[in-house]
């Protein structure tokens, strides 16, 4: 290291002015290269890496490949010295917009949507439609269910079918639609707010709530989990249960065209559930024009 330093040193006493600059940018890119991305940063690998693929989907900057990003056309006049001098103007003026939206002015409140419409009855129930409007394609359209469940029984006071979060339980009948023959309980949890609207249906129970509670129910086949995430079930499972997850997994092929938002892709699901304490044992794509796939997961 210190011969290192000494023929720097020896270089640089020698250089003329110019041959010194470039010495200098030189030392600087080295000192660059040898860190990487997350270490100059100092963020989190997988947070950074969100906060630039939703740069790059408006544009912002270019994803080149996978976890690669470089400045573009629009980067570079956002550096400009005289839009970063402009920043006040935009942060003080117009952003404030922002927190006072036309839902804020039309409804008189404070509140978030959400919180706005769980004191409207009416409005939960409506959430409820628009969510089985949602659910276009089932699941159990292709799920091999009856493989998946071979003898199992569940104990008296457990359920084959838990569906977490399920709305108006528009899965679960079409559950037992397709598989009347599995005479197990099937149950659907929601809150309070919802339920009051749910219609009721030929055997689909439906039970009052709160999914980051604990799971009341022990020792299930199936824990259906849909635009949810929790760690409350790990502790309920039994040796034969598996928790489903009804999301977007992104094909390998496409991890381009589809990476500029938050849906990620078996990898990422893997990640992420590893630090769960889980692992994926399948991954059953259900609806190939919107990349929806059940992710059957179990505890490592």
């Amino acid at each position: 290291m210190e011969a290192a330093r000494n023929q720097i040193r020896d270089l640089h006493g020698k250089a003329n002015a110019r041959q010194r600059q470039k010495i200098h940018e030189q030392l600087r890119d080295l000192q660059k290269d040898l860190y990487s991305d997350w270490d100059i940063t100092g963020a989190a690998p997988n947070l950074l890496t969100h906060v630039l693929r939703s740069m790059a989907s408006f544009g912002l900057i270019a994803e080149t490949a996978k976890d690669t990003f470089e400045a573009n056309r629009t980067t570079r006049v956002f550096a400009n010295p005289h839009v970063v001098g402009a920043a006040p103007h935009i942060s003080w003026i117009h952003l404030p917009v922002a927190q006072d939206l036309p839902f804020h002015q039309a409804m008189n409140t404070k509140l978030t949507p959400f919180e706005w419409m769980k004191q409207d009855s009416m409005q939960m129930k409506a959430l409820g439609h628009i969510m089985v409007l949602d659910a276009v394609d089932s699941w159990v359209s292709s799920y091999p269910v009856e493989k998946e469940v071979g003898d199992f029984r569940p104990s008296n006071d457990s359920a084959l079918l838990v569906d977490i979060g399920g709305g108006f339980g528009q899965h679960s009948v079409a559950f037992k639609k397709k598989y009347p023959e599995l005479t197990s309980r099937i149950c659907v949890q929601e809150i309070h707010s919802t339920l009051a609207h749910a219609p009721k249906v030929d055997g689909v129970e439906f039970e009052v709530h709160d999914f980051f509670t604990t799971q009341t129910f022990h020792g299930a086949k199936f824990y259906y989990l849909r635009h949810i995430m929790h760690d409350c079930i790990i502790l309920a499972m039994g040796l034969e249960s598996r928790i489903l997850i009804d999301e977007v997994v992104l094909p390998e092929t496409k991890m381009m065209a589809y990476l500029g938002g938050i849906e990620r892709s078996k990898e990422n699901w893997e990640s992420l559930l590893k630090r769960a304490g889980l692992k994926i044992v399948d991954v059953h794509l259900y609806d190939e024009k919107r990349v929806h796939s059940v992710i059957a997961v179990v505890p490592k």
